[in-house]
């Protein structure tokens, strides 16, 4: 995606689930405090492997899971390449990560609330908005989120991801790409209410889906406020099934 080594990772297992997600901070110290943050709360963590580290292109890694059990690395010290290393074999942007991170992760766990009490008191995210009763969004840095929670317990597990690329035309390219070669489109081009992205979601082979956006909202600290929001888009992001989308001109 960028000029780190890799920002997603895709790995067998028995189950298409979601094996991990990364939290970087920022050196060995900050490392140290989340481990102390996670001892004091009484959360169980474990040391990554250098087998871990080594798959991870990380110096050091802790281990740990959140309420919902889905397991989280905190690391420092990403191997950086030194250039972008992204070669498309279209025209684009590219995308949209530095200091904001690859994206954002949603996740339906059975109880939100547990989570959102964990992901900010222990690891200090901050929550940016609601949904009440269905949806809590949460940050660690400048992007709008970097992950939410939205009630499920009936199917829990990762929702979608989401990557933000740099040009509008890019997410208008890949939705064409998408009905071409009948990828499933599940949510049409639309723009949401509260992270103001535009962009549409496609269903992945492993069965969760993957939001593609431009112009997601950059948060300010000195001047934000928690709002919550009656819906979820402003225009557009009309379900539309899992089924294929013929290609054009059939």
């Amino acid at each position: 995606m960028d000029d780190r080594h890799h920002r997603i990772a895709i790995v067998p297992g028995e189950s298409d689930e979601l094996a991990y997600l990364g939290w970087e901070v920022a050196s060995e110290r900050h490392l140290t405090q989340a481990t102390a943050a996670l001892e004091q709360a009484g959360v169980e963590y474990r040391p990554g492997t250098p087998e871990e580290c080594r798959a991870r292109r990380v110096v050091a890694l802790v281990a740990c899971q959140d309420p919902a059990g889905n397991q989280l690395e905190l690391f420092f010290g990403s191997l950086n390449e030194g250039q972008p290393l992204l070669r498309p074999a279209r025209p684009m942007s590219g995308f949209v990560t530095g200091p904001l991170g690859a994206g954002h992760a949603v996740i339906r766990v059975a109880d939100v609330q547990s989570c959102v009490a964990f992901y900010t008191e222990v690891l200090g995210f901050r929550v940016t908005d609601v949904s009440p009763g269905r949806m809590v969004f949460l940050r660690c840095n400048a992007r709008h989120h970097s992950i939410a929670f939205m009630a499920g317990q009936d199917r829990p597990g990762l929702q979608h991801f989401m990557c933000e690329v740099r040009s509008i035309d890019d997410v208008g390219t890949a939705f064409d790409l998408c009905q071409q070669r009948a990828v499933p489109i599940v949510a049409s081009l639309g723009r949401h209410a509260n992270d103001e992205m535009v962009s549409f979601y496609m269903r992945t082979p492993s069965g969760f889906n993957l939001e593609y956006g431009w112009g997601g909202r950059i948060v300010d600290e000195a001047s934000w406020t928690v709002s919550h929001y009656g819906q979820a888009s402003i225009w557009g992001h009309a379900g539309l099934g899992s089924r294929p989308r013929p290609a054009a001109g059939s």
